[in-house]
């Protein structure tokens, strides 16, 4: 998994999210992202993961509800649009499939 700083409120995420290690570098990446800016909203790009963590979702909606940061995801995996649309996360991610 690597993590590349893609825009000034984009990140893209690209290989398969699946470990501890991950979370943690997705986290320290957002933290970064928006220490000391001003953004209210932020784009995560995943265009090869079919699924991501628990923790990953806590970690996107303590985003929203603490950080009160407007989350847009793009799931390029047709299998990751189907977790969180099963999960019922679209409209709170804002999910677009592409």
């Amino acid at each position: 998994m690597e993590i590349i700083d893609s825009g000034s409120s984009e990140l893209t995420i690209t290989g398969e999210i699946y470990a501890l290690d991950h979370y943690l570098m997705i986290k320290k990446a957002i933290a970064a992202k928006i220490a000391g800016h001003n953004i209210d909203s932020l784009t995560i790009n995943i265009p090869d993961s079919p699924s991501i963590t628990s923790a990953v979702i806590g970690l996107f909606l303590r985003l929203i509800q603490e950080k009160k940061i407007r989350l847009s995801i793009v799931a390029r995996n047709p299998s990751l649009g189907a977790m969180l649309e099963v999960l019922r996360l679209n409209d709170i991610f804002h999910v677009v499939q592409s």
